[in-house]
């Protein structure tokens, strides 16, 4: 893998590790200074309401982080079976992320629409991690390089 290839990965790698930990930082944030919402409250619930725009940035800046996986696991060769599935339901994943940060769960037309977003997201997510883990078991090298 040529060097310029290489530093693209690890841009991406570190992109999708950055989201996803700002994402994990508002979830054990949130609780501690968010009066107006129980601890077992879902996360989609912190989007509404005072610093709501909080959890709608965290949710922004997964499925960013989550894109970045997706373009950083992309393979030289053309891709086939569980490598290119999994791709694409970790696209469906980050997409589903984002409209939930679009459309938050309140008591009007768009709680409706995160639901369904949030559903599918979460089923291509697991889906996406089997078809991949099935991939890297078959022997193929996941050409995300890390430091």
């Amino acid at each position: 893998m040529d060097k310029s290839r290489t530093a693209s990965k690890r841009r991406f790698g570190a992109l999708g590790i950055l989201g996803a930990s700002l994402f994990a930082i508002a979830v054990i944030v949130q609780p501690l200074y968010r009066t107006d919402r129980e601890f077992s409250d879902p996360f989609s619930a912190y989007a509404v309401g005072p610093y709501g725009w909080v959890q709608t940035a965290a949710f922004v800046a997964l499925s960013l982080g989550s894109f970045a996986l997706v373009v950083g696991l992309q393979r030289r060769r053309t891709e086939v079976g569980a490598w290119q599935t999994g791709r694409v339901l970790m696209a469906a994943w980050a997409t589903g992320v984002l409209l939930a940060a679009i459309f938050p769960i309140k008591a009007d037309v768009s709680a409706p629409i995160h639901m369904l977003a949030s559903m599918l997201s979460f089923l291509a997510i697991v889906t996406a991690n089997v078809r991949l883990i099935e991939r890297v078991r078959a022997g193929c090298q996941v050409g995300v390089v890390w430091w």
